[in-house]
C-alpha cells in the first residue's frame, strides 16, 4: 500500500525520484512513458540546486526546456510562497513552456494535490497548496519599469537571442536565484560580460555564490 505521505516527502528532497516516477511524456511509438533523466540534465539539476545564479552555455535539442519547466513545476508544488518567473524569446515559446508545464501537473497523480492548481491567464499558474506560482513572460513585449524586480526565481531560456536580455537582466537580477539558457550567437560575448559581471557584484555584495558552466 503506497505511503502518500512517505512519497511526498521523498519527492521534496529528490528531484530524480519525483520526475522518473511520476512524471509522464508522450511518444509517437510508446506512446505515455515516465520521464528518464539523462546524465547531462542530471548535473544541470544538481548546478541548479547548488548555486544561486548559473549561466550555462548549452547545446541545441537536449532537452533543456523540459528540464527547466520539469525543474519549475517541482518547486511549485514543494516549495512554498515562491515566486517564479520564466523568460523566453516571444509569445510563441512561452506559450509551449506553459503548455508543457500544464501537461506534467494534469499527468501528475491527485495525491500531490490538496487542492486543485490554478491556471490562469493562459500563462500563469499558482499552486494552491503551496501559494506559489509560474509567470511565463514573452522577453519581447515586456514591459520595464524603474523599480528592481525580486523574485525567488528567474529562468531565462535561449537569453543571448533576447534583443532587449540586458534590461531584463537589470530588472529581475535581485532575484534568489537565476538560471540563465543559452546556445551561442553573435550577441554572445557582449551579453555574457554583462550579465557574469552585475550577477559578480551582485554575489559580492551579498555574499552569494555564482556559477558559470560552459
Amino acid at each position: 500500500m503506497l505511503n502518500i505521505e512517505f512519497e511526498k516527502q521523498r519527492c521534496f528532497q529528490d528531484f530524480v525520484y519525483f520526475v522518473e516516477t511520476y512524471c509522464k511524456i508522450q511518444t509517437p511509438i510508446k506512446g505515455e512513458i515516465n520521464f528518464c533523466l539523462n546524465n547531462l540534465q542530471k548535473q544541470y539539476f544538481i548546478e541548479f540546486q547548488n548555486n544561486h545564479f548559473n549561466l550555462i552555455i548549452k547545446q541545441r535539442q537536449i532537452g533543456a526546456t523540459t528540464l527547466l519547466c520539469l525543474y519549475v513545476v517541482w518547486q511549485l508544488l514543494f516549495r512554498e510562497n515562491q515566486s517564479i518567473v520564466f523568460v523566453t524569446m516571444n509569445h510563441q515559446l512561452s506559450k509551449h513552456a506553459c503548455d508543457i508545464a500544464i501537461l506534467i501537473i494534469d499527468n501528475l497523480p491527485k495525491i500531490f494535490f490538496n487542492k486543485t492548481p490554478l491556471v490562469s491567464r493562459g500563462l500563469f499558474i499558482m499552486s494552491n497548496d503551496t501559494n506559489s506560482c509560474i509567470s511565463f513572460l514573452d522577453a519581447s513585449t515586456l514591459k520595464f519599469t524603474p523599480e528592481l524586480i525580486t523574485n525567488n526565481l528567474v529562468i531565462f531560456d535561449e537569453a543571448f537571442y533576447m534583443k532587449n536580455l540586458l534590461k531584463i537582466w537589470h530588472q529581475y537580477s535581485r532575484t534568489y536565484k537565476a538560471i540563465i539558457l543559452s546556445t551561442k550567437n553573435k550577441n554572445y560575448n557582449t551579453k555574457i560580460s554583462y550579465i557574469f559581471l552585475s550577477a559578480l557584484f551582485y554575489m559580492l555584495s551579498n555574499k552569494e555564490k555564482n556559477n558559470v558552466k560552459s
